[in-house]
């Protein structure tokens, strides 16, 4: 009808279609085989079609199993592969009961699979059948039978991992004895497996599964091959008492002519396989095979043995040599024995094809075996002859092993004749070796290969010398002399015949002296024992016997004497003959250097009588172009007199160069040096060749100075100018001699000049660090141990002139340029001086010590300790009311105006100099000595015993309190990079110095600590608690501590004046609220409750503690006003003294309302008066911390007046809030804000618990009091919120706004100090609280926006980090006052509506300043292309930005995170408007670009492949980063960019991201598809499907069912008593793919599912949203359909249908179903109620 054609029918396996004709006629046709697979139980079955032949697969097997087992059959290597490797692993992952359920499979198709044509499916069968018996052990049994024989032929398979495997699981499964008993039981079926292979049918069945003729015949040589092998090794282990049944089963075998034409097979391999067994037949049966097959077995051997297959010589001739020793008549069946000699001497001339072993292992055993007719001289002449030709193929030569093999070959055979008892055994043995010598000795073009040929055949010509040495019979004696005769014979004619070449003459002469050398060493030496390596597969394999050579035993002395007296002849005639040939000029050069050779091992080589003449004569004239005639004539030197060595060495005063060189080095270097070297050596000539030659420095004065002393000066003087330029090229050279000479010099030597040799070879030390490419590592350490030992050497006062010269140096270097330190340089420098100290381990003068260091460490502070002290009194570690310090006269004078901040040259002053101190110290004190018994002991217990460095050593802990204050202080700014990494530096120093002092020592800096600070307080107090908190309490004296509960209040007026007191209290507060141990930081913020009621005293000693500050700082601060601290003040103070009860200062404030600063501008106050008001702050605070709701009703109200007061007098005094009166104060009023917010909260929250406690249950444990007090609680927070919160919020935002609003100005400690507490407080403020007028006009949403957008703009962050607090403040405010916009806007007329255009939202507010800060940013990462680079942002530093383009990026990323969370929070249509402005203003690009460019590193190196997943970054798309001022995450930016990406991508910019993601190039795309897999996509589906665990409940009627691991979510919704499926999927990139909705089928109702995917892809939706809105839908829709009147339901009971098909006429709906069943059983199509028809 015009439509397509319908599709073909699929087909599998097959090129037609299955048809059930086309089956029966296969059927019918099929033939039956052996090779086809049987059913368990049954016949033999054709297969239908080969590709689903499979064996009967058990029904116990576990399906894991049967999906492995079925992969099996597939003829596919691939698939075979994987099925062998998911069976691998299922077996080592299963129980051994589930293994042996597949022995019965596994046993049928080992057989198969072990035979594959797929090396890899071999491999891994091997494998699975290796872990298969292994889990099954004796289970094992009843297969054994099936499994065995395709065992044995698996351990000769020609694939190397696969016979490894089978080899080693059959000698695991059946160790030692078992194997035999084993083949015991299984002989029949493995003869039969095997006779099949080779005479049988197992070709056929193989050329049935072969696709081609070449993979036909691999496989048939694969399966002969590996069964003759399996034959082979099955013969050699079944057990004797099985050799009748076995000679009967190899009948047929060997009768049949198959067989034997194996040995002309074509593969190598069946050849070597065939020749193996039938030499192992041999070997068993003896005599027996060769009765009946001896003749033709060898027959067949003799027309083999011209094989040349590497493979097959060395079975073939085993064979053979097994038949001739086994089979006693052998030579009756040697028809042709000239074709066996000329076989054998081919093999030798050919290097034994391949295998020089042969020559030992098989053709010496042969020879003895041969008709002594055949053992003539004419054959052995032509058998060595043989040999020495095969000595010359390349496969000998080439081969170190197959050389020495050979040799050793060669030597036996010579041996073996020598033992002949023949005539012409001496004249054959002779000329043997007269041609072995010539052969070795003659010019070779390859010298290596010469001298090993020499060294070989040498060793293997003296073993024979000393066998025969050992024989008694007159003829060895005879070979012996004919022996040395060849040698010297053989090296005098070639000397004779040298060419005018010297390379020729140098060859020979080396080879000449290597020859004797080697005949010499191998005397005495031992043979040594032959070693091999022997891998496990091997162990089963049967060794050979170790030939052990008859001649191993030593030679008796006489034997030994008479050796080397032949050698010594042969030596003197050698060298009277190289004399002779020395006037040859060609020849000189070579001759010299064999001459000194020979000479310098043998002594007796030359005459004395000669040796000046020689010199003379030969020598003299060749010294200066020669060094071999120079080392010649200090060989003569000692056969000569005095006056001959004194004219000799008056003649080298003649030679230059090299040649002088050359004297010095053997005039030093011997051991003889006479008058005439010493006279030579100390002449001034030698100062030029010894400054060119640092080794002949070194050889002259290695025992004794062998030159002069204006020599050594002169040497010196050179040094010293190189040393001065460390980029000269010589500096090595110079720095080495210098070292030289500094150790060696003695002390008449120690001048001036040496004295600037030691300062400049410590200058080198410093200027020149370790590992800098001009000085290498050894000569650094050398250098450095040189001026050790030198200044070491020096007396006294040379010592103190050389102490003096270092300190100046070490301080020029240091600290002339103001610049930071670097540590490593510092260290390095300090690690030196100890060694300036002391030599050696030996313990240094205390007196040199002291004076040293008291040059180097000075005192350092200025104007950064001033801001340290600033800083701790504002944070309230420190009371200070009076001006008894330098640096509190200094911050009190300033109190007023804006702080004065250290310049970055006085913090890198101070920094510096505390950095030295440190590294100095622990230098110092941590050098270990040894006393006198011999223990280690460190300086540190020496020293510390002296008052000095006692206060040297407090100071350095005093010093670093201070940095770590700074450290806090300046965290905010850019100068905290030069005090962090100070403070880091001295964090690990101390701790390690202080930790590495000994117990005495620790005890005496902790008195010297506590004396100091009961002083005078400040950082001595803290350096005490520090030093306290990390030693072990162990080491530690019984302390006395500060004692607050009986303290003397009428002589407070006297102990407030001290600060020693009170700062130790503070301090003690401080280290119990901070982190003690390693680092602990002392210093830190430490002032809040939770931390103190954790630790130490808990919450009572620390209200204790500010107790007595605040009573401090009342008296310091009204102690001079008449009648105010009267009579009465005391008698409260000591009634309130015990509880620490605040009614004192309510009492005085109500008399004398002037002491507390209320409404009042507090530049008026005094600096000790704000310093009290801010002290009774923190006590207030601690008392309602530690009281909470117990605070009385005095108390609560005067905490309440004492906040709205002070807070406005800071509201007034806000123009000065840099100063340091202000953020005093502010931190106090701030802190005590955040804790009287927290008890509200609390009080609020506990009274609807204990109400609903006592309404609910009485007997739930609530008392009457706590009742009463839940009911106080819930009137104060009542009182809170309607009378002190509008005021207290409106002085705060006040503050809020002025600060936000001066982001302009310069940022200092103090206003950093001020904005964190600010940042505190917003977490407990309210908009809603101010007053509605505020509201309205001062502190309107839209202004305090714009106020906080300008800080976010602004260049510090801390005004971007207050403004983000104060945003996230708004956000609900902002919602609401937008839901009342939109809400009034709606309600308008359309008149009105059309007149008015849409109000305008708190989300466009941040438009312009928005917009601003992009394009800042993009300016800044315009270098960066996204998913080709990131700017590192991985710490607050990023690399390559500025501080103000970092700026820039963290104000855009807060504002970006203030829009999404304002986004999240919107709920109904103002999400829909929020989205819309989202991205009508295109915010979702740039935000993704941005932030995909801010992101760290790592991720960006893990999208381009380069690295794994990093896991610690997962954390950073939860939200956004902590903010902390002090201590930002060192990844601040990087957290932002992480989190912003995630809400660009889940949040209003997910339509942007799916278009830009579609839009981006490769690299872009690579970084976003990573960034969401592994971090957003996981966050958004949890949060998904989390929402919908939590809340499912609340749709009616609906059972839902989260998938977690498959992202998808079931919901079964009931609706007349039926149930609706939907399933909603999560794309596996979500929220940027579409999730995947199955629908219920058509006709349900909620079918209709189409707007879902629209929904949740596109508007932001969720799918609990979703889901709700389905089920309202679906349940609609059945309520809104008519009833079907057949069945008068609305969804039709079988099909839960709705009714669909409607009567024309009466318009009623009816379901199909119910249609279709009465139109059946009423036999008429007509309507049910009107009878029309349908």
């Amino acid at each position: 009808m015009g439509g397509n054609s319908k599709q073909s029918q699929r087909t599998k396996n097959n090129v037609r279609p299955s048809s059930s004709g086309r089956s029966a006629e296969l059927l019918s046709n099929v033939k039956l085989e052996s090779g086809l697979v049987s059913i368990a139980g049954g016949k033999v079955l054709p297969a239908l079609f080969p590709t689903l032949t499979v064996a009967t697969i058990d029904q116990e097997i576990s399906p894991e199993f049967q999906i492995c087992i079925k992969k099996l059959n597939k003829k596919d290597p691939i698939t075979k592969t994987k099925g062998l490797q998911e069976m691998l692993e299922t077996i080592n992952n299963s129980k051994v009961d589930d293994v042996i359920t597949i022995l019965p499979s596994w046993a049928h198709f080992y057989k198969i699979l072990a035979i594959d044509p797929d090396r890899k499916v071999r491999e891994y069968t091997q494998l699975c059948h290796s872990s298969v018996v292994r889990a099954c052990g004796r289970r094992l049994a009843p297969r054994l039978r099936q499994l065995v024989p395709a065992w044995l032929q698996a351990r000769h398979d020609e694939h190397g991992p696969a016979q490894a495997h089978a080899r080693t699981s059959l000698a695991s499964t059946f160790p030692d004895a078992k194997l035999p008993e084993v083949l015991a039981f299984c002989k029949t079926e493995v003869m039969t497996h095997f006779l099949d292979n080779l005479i049988g049918t197992g070709e056929a069945s193989i050329s049935k599964k072969a696709d081609s003729p070449e993979d036909k015949e691999q496989q048939v040589t694969r399966l002969i091959s590996s069964s003759l092998l399996g034959l082979e090794y099955f013969v050699r282990q079944l057990p004797a008492q099985h050799d009748a049944w076995l000679w009967a089963q190899l009948s047929a075998l060997l009768h049949a002519a198959a067989f034997w034409k194996l040995a002309a097979h074509s593969s190598p391999r069946i050849r070597a396989g065939w020749a193996g067994a039938v030499g192992r037949l041999v070997q068993r049966f003896h005599s027996t095979f060769g009765d009946q097959f001896g003749a033709k077995t060898f027959r067949v051997l003799l027309e083999r043995t011209q094989d040349t297959e590497l493979l097959v010589v060395a079975p073939l001739w085993t064979c053979l040599l097994l038949y001739t020793h086994s089979v006693q008549d052998w030579c009756e069946h040697l028809e042709n024995k000239e074709l066996l000699l000329k076989r054998m001497l081919e093999l030798l001339e050919n290097g034994g094809r391949g295998d020089a072993g042969l020559l030992r292992a098989v053709l010496l055993p042969l020879l003895p075996r041969l008709p002594r007719d055949l053992l003539t001289k004419h054959f052995y002449e032509q058998f060595f002859d043989a040999i020495f030709v095969g000595l010359e193929k390349k496969n000998i030569l080439s081969s170190k092993s197959e050389r020495q093999s050979w040799l050793s070959g060669l030597a036996e055979a010579l041996r073996h004749l020598a033992r002949q008892d023949d005539d012409f055994v001496l004249e054959v043995v002779t000329s043997v070796h007269r041609a072995w010598l010539r052969r070795v000795l003659a010019p070779r073009s390859d010298q290596r290969l010469m001298h090993e040929l020499i060294k070989c055949s040498a060793s293997n010509m003296a073993a024979c010398v000393k066998f025969w040495h050992q024989q008694s019979e007159d003829k060895y004696d005879q070979l012996i002399r004919n022996f040395w005769q060849n040698v010297n014979f053989t090296l005098l004619s070639q000397i004779e015949t040298l060419s005018d070449n010297t390379s020729d003459t140098a060859s020979a002469t080396a080879g000449h002296v290597l020859l004797v050398q080697t005949l010499k060493t191998s005397l005495l030496n031992e043979p040594k024992k032959q070693r091999s390596i022997k891998f496990e597969m091997d162990r089963d394999e049967i060794a050979p016997e170790p030939a052990t050579p008859e001649w191993s035993p030593a030679p008796d002395p006489a034997a030994a004497l008479r050796f080397r007296r032949d050698l010594d002849d042969a030596v003197q005639r050698l060298v009277a003959r190289y004399f002779e040939l020395v006037g040859g000029s060609s020849h000189c050069e070579a001759v010299l250097a064999a001459l000194a050779t020979l000479l310098q091992e043998w002594e007796g080589g030359v005459r004395a009588a000669g040796a000046a003449a020689l010199y003379r004569a030969l020598l003299r004239p060749r010294l200066p172009a020669s060094r071999a005639a120079l080392l010649l004539a200090f060989r003569l030197l000692p056969h000569m007199d005095a006056p001959e060595r004194d004219r000799v060495f008056d003649s080298f005063d003649q030679l230059t160069g090299d040649c002088e060189e050359w004297c010095i080095e053997y005039s030093a270097a011997a051991a003889w040096c006479s008058t005439s070297a010493a006279r030579f050596l100390r002449s001034p000539a030698r100062t030029p060749a010894l400054l060119r030659a640092p080794h002949l420095l070194t050889a002259c004065l290695a025992h004794e100075i062998l030159i002069s002393k204006e020599a050594v000066s002169e040497i010196i003087d050179v040094i010293n100018k190189t040393l001065a330029d460390p980029d000269s090229p010589e500096l090595e050279l110079r720095s080495r001699m210098g070292a030289q000479l500094a150790t060696t010099l003695p002390q008449d030597y120690h001048d001036q000049n040496f004295s600037r040799l030691l300062v400049n070879l410590f200058h080198l030390n410093v200027l020149v660090p370790l590992g800098d490419g001009r000085l290498s590592a050894d000569t650094w350490h050398e250098v450095r141990s040189s001026w050790q030992d030198g200044i070491g050497a020096l007396v006294p006062a040379a010592r103190k002139i050389i102490y003096k010269e270092i300190n100046d140096y070490i301080i020029d270097t240091l600290f002339t340029e103001i610049r930071p330190l670097e540590a490593g340089r510092v260290e390095s420098i300090t690690s030196l001086c100890p060694l300036v100290l002391s030599k050696d381990a030996s313990p240094p003068e205390l007196r040199d010590v002291t004076e040293f260091s008291r040059a180097l460490l000075g005192g350092a502070g200025g104007a950064a300790r001033t801001c340290a002290v600033r800083h701790d009194c504002i944070q309230g570690n420190f009371n200070c009311p009076f001006r008894d310090d330098p640096h509190m006269k200094t911050i009190i004078d300033e109190a007023d105006g804006e702080a004065t901040e250290p310049d970055e040259s006085d913090l890198t002053v101070y920094v510096n100099k505390c950095v030295f101190r440190s590294l100095y110290l622990k230098a110092i004190l941590l050098r270990e000595t040894e006393d006198e018994s011999g223990d280690a002991q460190r300086w540190g217990s020496l020293l510390l015993r002296d008052d000095y460095f006692l206060l040297e050593f407090c100071q350095l802990l005093h010093d670093h309190m201070v940095l770590c204050t700074l450290d806090e202080a300046y965290a905010f700014s850019p100068l905290h990079e030069i005090v962090g990494a100070a403070r880091r530096t001295t964090d690990a120093v101390v701790l390690s110095t202080v930790r590495g002092t000994e117990r005495p020592a620790r005890r005496r800096v902790l008195a010297g600590l506590a004396q100091r600070a009961a002083a005078c307080g400040y950082y001595w107090a803290k350096a005490r608690r520090y030093f306290e908190l990390n030693v072990d309490p162990d080491d530690l004296e019984a302390e006395n501590p500060f004692d607050t509960s009986n303290l003397d209040l009428e002589k407070m007026a006297e102990i407030v004046t001290g600060n020693g007191y009170f700062h130790s209290l503070q301090a003690s507060l401080r280290g119990r609220e901070g982190a003690a141990g390693e680092g602990a930081e002392v210093a830190g913020e430490g002032a809040g409750a939770e931390g103190a009621g954790a630790a130490g005293e808990g919450a009572e000693g620390w209200a204790r503690v500010l107790y007595l500050v605040m009573v401090r700082s009342v008296y310091a601060a009204h102690g001079d006003e008449p009648g105010v601290l009267d009579a009465r003040f005391l008698q409260e103070l000591a009634r309130c003294d015990s509880g620490c009860r605040l009614d004192v200062i309510i009492d005085l404030y109500y008399r004398h309302n002037h002491v507390m600063l209320y409404d009042r501008d507090i530049r008026s106050a005094s600096w000790a008066h704000v310093l009290s008001n801010a002290a009774v702050c923190e006590c207030l605070r601690a008392q309602l911390v530690g009281r909470g709701r117990a605070a009385s009703a005095a108390v609560w109200d005067f905490l309440c007046i004492t906040l709205c007061s002070l807070l406005s007098s800071l509201q007034l005094s806000k123009a000065h809030w840099g100063s340091t009166k202000y953020a005093l104060l502010a931190r106090a009023v701030l802190r005590l804000y955040v804790a009287a917010a927290r008890a509200v909260d609390a009080a609020g929250g506990v009274v609807g618990d204990r109400a609903g406690g006592v309404v609910g249950d009485t007997a739930g444990g609530v008392t009457g009091d706590e009742v009463a007090e839940a009911g106080a609680g819930a009137a104060r927070a009542a009182e809170w919120r309607d009378v002190f919160a509008p005021d207290l919020h409106a002085n705060l935002f006040a503050l809020l706004t002025h600060v936000l609003d001066s982001h302009h100005a310069p940022v200092k400690s103090t206003h950093v100090s001020t904005v964190e507490e600010l940042m505190l407080c917003t977490k407990h403020m309210d908009w809603n609280l101010l007053p509605k007028e505020q509201q309205v006009n001062t502190f309107a949403l839209s202004r305090l926006v714009r106020a906080c957008c300008g800080g976010l703009a602004g260049p510090h962050r801390a005004h971007q980090h207050l403004a983000a607090c104060v945003l996230e403040l708004l956000v609900e405010p902002l919602v609401l006052e937008d839901v009342g916009k939109l809400s009034m806007w709606s309600e308008s007329s359309d008149e009105e509506k059309e007149q008015h255009e849409r109000p305008q939202l708190s989300l466009e507010y941040f438009h312009e300043d928005f917009v601003q800060l992009t394009d800042a940013v993009e300016a800044a990462l315009a270098p960066y292309t996204v998913g080709e680079a990131v700017c590192g942002a991985a710490g607050c530093g990023a690399a390559g930005m500025s501080a103000r383009e970092r700026g820039a990026c963290l104000g855009w990323l807060l504002m970006a995170d203030s829009l999404h969370r304002q986004c999240r929070v919107a709920k109904g249509d103002l999400k829909h408007y929020y989205i819309h402005i989202y991205k009508d203003k295109e915010y979702g690009v740039p935000l993704l670009e941005g932030s995909l460019r801010l992101l760290p590193e790592e991720l960006l190196a893990h999208a381009l492949g380069n690295k794994p997943l990093p896991p610690q970054y997962a954390a950073h798309f939860h939200g956004t980063a902590p903010r902390s001022l002090r201590r930002p995450p060192a990844d601040e930016l990087a957290r932002l960019a992480c989190a912003c990406v995630r809400a660009a991508v889940c949040g209003a910019g997910c339509g942007a991201a799916r278009a830009w993601r579609s839009a981006a190039p490769q690299r872009a795309a690579r970084l976003f598809d990573a960034v969401l897999a592994a971090y957003v996509t996981p966050l958004a589906v949890r949060d998904q499907l989390l929402a919908v665990h939590e809340r499912a409940n609340e749709i009616e009627n609906a059972q839902i069912q989260v998938l977690w691991s498959s992202q998808e979510v079931s919901c079964v919704y009931r609706v007349e008593g039926r149930g609706v499926e939907l399933r909603v999927q999560l794309a596996r990139d979500h929220p940027v793919g579409a999730p995947r909705v199955t629908p219920p089928p058509p006709g349900s109702p909620g079918a209709n599912t189409h707007w879902i995917s629209v929904y949740l892809a596109y508007q932001d939706g969720t799918v609990l949203s979703a889901l709700r809105q389905w089920t309202r839908a679906a349940g609609s829709r059945v309520q809104r359909a008519a009833v079907c009147y057949i069945c008068y339901c609305r969804l039709q009971p079988a099909a839960g249908t709705l009714p669909r098909a409607a009567c024309r006429q009466c318009k009623n709906k009816f379901h199909k179903e119910c249609l279709r069943k009465w139109f059946s059983t009423s036999n008429k199509s007509n309507c049910p109620l009107c009878r029309a028809s349908f």
